[in-house]
């Protein structure tokens, strides 16, 4: 309890002047540091301050005769889920996913993705703790759109997301959010047991493999999960969702490597742009979804558990260790996983993944 206070106290405290102050300076470092302005740290502050703010404990809501009945059984499936997580799995025990959150509001932020027009290189947004990302999020869904229509004016091809669960990496207790709450159970099972999966490994500035590694955690752990539960259907429909997502990503990733060698050929940029649209058109599945599409791979049955139940001790014990030479094949090879294809150092994988930051 103590150390949870002390890992939250700037959040949990009132706001004071002093405090104001101290908020005011650490934007300041930060714009100094990243480029990014003012504007943007401080919605990413406020913006948490309210998450934050909106936790409950889910023991509480349980204890609460005012909570309502479905939301209760439902909050009581996400502890199982959560326990599961650290007691079998041996993902990280702390106090996300603990806690339930209504932001009253169909997202939790709104992701923006862009690209130049005749690339497959996104743009990159840096911060200090995770380094640079293929992205840039907002609390704000109004906000996302403007930085969305100035990126457009630059001549970029532009997605904005909206993303139902996010992770601080730990640095709080993430809650449970409404937002993902009425989501079947693997696909809630999936997005804790992925961003425990950050929790335990994430490689600043090199998205794609830290979005692959949790990826094949979360594979593997709801794979887990349903077992344990003898949940023949639900696992049948993860399974035939699973190769939807394999089938579409192979699909996707095909047309981004014809893309690239579109964009890196000696010809107009008129020709580049029919042959643009020629690509998109024949892959049925939107600009967006090719612009988006940077990594591709597929799972085979999981590995069987460690002798105490857990993901395997290898995994584990690499897990902790710095990253160095080509870590994606590595780790993943150790869970069982076939790399495909892994384009570019800080591409991810949405929207055939269900990037979750």
């Amino acid at each position: 309890m103590l150390k949870r206070r002390a890992e939250n106290w700037f959040f949990e405290t009132p706001v004071r002047p002093q405090r104001l102050f101290f908020m005011l300076v650490i934007c300041l470092v930060l714009v100094a540091i990243n480029g990014c302005s003012l504007g943007y740290y401080a919605q990413a502050i406020g913006g948490q301050m309210q998450v934050l703010g909106r936790r409950e404990s889910i023991d509480k809501l349980l204890r609460d005769p005012d909570t309502d009945a479905e939301l209760k059984e439902r909050l009581r499936r996400v502890l199982e889920i959560r326990n599961f997580a650290s007691a079998t799995l041996g993902l990280p025990e702390n106090g996300s996913y603990r806690y339930y959150a209504d932001l009253q509001r169909p997202f939790a932020v709104w992701n923006v993705f862009a690209a130049p027009e005749l690339s497959i290189e996104p743009v990159e947004s840096c911060f200090l703790v995770i380094g640079c990302v293929a992205y840039r999020g907002y609390f704000k869904e109004a906000s996302a759109q403007r930085y969305a229509q100035r990126m457009a004016k630059k001549g970029n091809d532009v997605y904005v997301a909206g993303i139902s669960a996010y992770s601080t990496l730990g640095r709080f207790n993430d809650p449970v959010f409404n937002t993902m709450i009425h989501w079947d159970e693997w696909q809630l099972a999936g997005v804790i047991f992925h961003e425990l999966a950050h929790q335990w490994l994430y490689v600043k500035s090199d998205s794609a493999f830290s979005e692959a590694f949790a990826t094949v955690v979360e594979e593997y752990a709801v794979t887990t999960w349903l077992q344990s539960r003898q949940s023949s259907s639900e696992l049948a429909d993860y399974h035939e969702r699973h190769a939807s997502r394999a089938i579409f990503a192979r699909i996707t990733g095909a047309a981004r490597a014809d893309l690239k060698i579109l964009y890196a050929a000696d010809d107009t940029e008129a020709h580049k742009r029919m042959g643009k649209n020629r690509i998109i058109a024949e892959t049925g599945a939107g600009q967006h979804g090719v612009a988006s599409a940077t990594a591709a791979w597929n799972s085979p049955a999981p590995p069987a558990l460690a002798p105490d139940g857990g993901l395997p001790a290898t995994a584990r014990a690499r897990a902790k260790t710095p990253i160095r030479r080509n870590p994606a094949i590595s780790i993943l090879g150790m869970l069982g996983t076939v790399v495909i294809m892994i384009y570019s150092k800080n591409s991810i994988c949405y929207p055939f993944w269900s990037v979750r930051i």
